[in-house]
């Protein structure tokens, strides 16, 4: 591809970083390897689902997963038989020395 000026560069960087999400969520559905032209629909987000975002196993809608700032995930989907596979998706390095 080629790209003229800055916001190609920038435009062609998004569509980079879409396709890779887009790759992402399908691993994360356990679909392997191929990316897919399905998106997931938003849904609207309720209090009572932030009340219950401990318990819950489909979303992760607060930061650090619930009021109580647990940073525990109650979904099934890694468990002691495959936590062994886990390896980084990505990785953000800044030059900033301190902590962020």
């Amino acid at each position: 591809m080629k790209y003229k000026g800055t916001l190609g560069c920038v435009s062609g960087l998004a569509l980079a970083c879409a396709a890779f999400a887009a790759q992402a969520t399908e691993e994360i559905k356990g679909a392997g390897g191929g990316m897919s032209a399905a998106t997931a629909t938003p849904s609207a987000v309720t209090q009572a689902m932030h009340d219950n975002a401990a318990k819950d196993g489909q979303n992760f809608l607060q930061t650090n997963g619930n009021y109580g700032q647990s940073r525990f995930y109650p979904a099934g989907q890694i468990n002691a038989q495959n936590v062994a596979r886990l390896h980084p998706a990505w990785i953000f390095q800044t030059d900033v020395l301190d902590s962020l």
